[in-house]
């Protein structure tokens, strides 16, 4: 993988969305949880008719306790404008359900380095 560009994960993983997410549940729960990036397989994530119903919606809820968590963390600024992350009603996973490509998906945060960066400086090509 290049310097900031995004991991593809193949072959698709044997693991269970079922047995991760109670794990993934018990480590954002937490007070000072400093978790920062997560990255979901793609078969967990574009492929909702081949998951049971349980699955897709135990997901989906997981997706809204971690943006829950990151909005209760103190603000988040890009590194490079200052501009507070997420901004114009982003979340920092994407919860769009209609949305197969990016559903899902962690924004905000470069997949090298671990930093954050809003959309505009990403275009931009300032980062």
């Amino acid at each position: 993988v290049g310097e900031h560009q995004r991991p593809k994960i193949n072959p698709l993983p044997s693991i269970s969305c079922d047995l991760v997410l109670p794990i993934l549940d018990s480590i954002i729960e937490r007070e000072g949880c400093t978790l920062k990036y997560l990255e979901f397989p793609s078969v967990w994530r574009e492929e909702p008719s081949t998951a049971s119903a349980f699955t897709a919606s135990a997901f989906h809820a997981f997706i809204g306790s971690y943006n829950q968590m990151m909005r209760n963390r103190e603000e988040i600024s890009c590194m490079e404008c200052n501009e507070s992350l997420p901004y114009n009603g982003n979340e920092w996973i994407d919860d769009d359900v209609s949305d197969p490509i990016f559903y899902g998906t962690q924004r905000h945060t470069c997949y090298s380095c671990m930093k954050h960066y809003c959309y505009i400086c990403i275009i931009n090509g300032e980062r």
